[in-house]
């Protein structure tokens, strides 16, 4: 069976990288085996394409629950996560990655297009996130952002991936505080939604009105209505 070692590939490069850095960068790479969990099927087929661009080999998930069963079988080299799912998000899948021994290593990405406040990446990073990437990105940038974030762990350069929470009740609370602010801006977003669209009625309604002559609805019956 072919795999990722076994295949040719064009390998991009970011424009702004160096000639000196993309040596370097272009000597260190090796193709990877990452998990990539995400529940909306459009985004992970998009993410699994990109790293396969790239001449990775992904393994997909659709939510926490099926990735750590994919995490059973087999150790990737790199987890790449959503953070919004069912079942189980990516706050969650982080902080079961963390706290099991044979798992704790693995460098692990968000790829958020909901979770994207500073809040958020803070408490990211505080659960052991080695990258935070807000969606959409480029398929040259996310791949080059994906390879550093590999080599930098393995080279020590970014900060500790282990989780600062050492209780469960002070995780808890970080985490509501997460879901509650999301939950927020979810309502905050559905009454602008509602406002803008009694503005649309209103306004066809006084259209309507300052119409002198009468309009004739006609229904899939043939009835006509004033």
């Amino acid at each position: 069976m072919n795999t990722a070692r076994d295949k040719k590939f064009l390998y991009h490069l970011p424009s702004n990288v160096r000639p000196a850095d993309a040596c370097i960068m272009l000597c260190w790479w090796q193709p990877m085996k990452i998990l990539t969990v995400d529940d909306r099927k459009d985004d992970l087929y998009l993410l699994n394409k990109m790293l396969e661009g790239g001449g990775h080999e992904v393994i997909p998930a659709a939510n926490g629950r099926e990735a750590l069963s994919a995490l059973e079988k087999a150790v990737p080299d790199l987890v790449i996560s959503d953070i919004l799912m069912p079942e189980m998000d990516g706050y969650q899948l982080l902080k079961e990655v963390k706290s099991k021994e044979e798992l704790k290593d693995i460098p692990f990405v968000f790829y958020t297009a909901t979770y994207t406040s500073k809040k958020d990446e803070d408490f990211a990073y505080s659960l052991g996130a080695s990258r935070f990437i807000v969606k959409p990105q480029g398929p040259d940038e996310f791949i080059a952002l994906v390879d550093k974030t590999v080599k930098d762990q393995k080279n020590g350069i970014l900060a500790s991936s282990e989780s600062v929470f050492e209780g469960e009740e002070v995780y808890l609370k970080e985490y509501n505080k997460r879901l509650i602010e999301k939950l927020e801006d979810t309502v905050t977003q559905l009454e602008e939604a509602r406002s803008e669209l009694k503005g649309s009625w209103d306004f066809l309604d006084t259209i309507i009105s300052s119409i002198d002559d009468g309009i004739l609805v006609i229904d899939e019956s043939g009835k006509v209505e004033l």
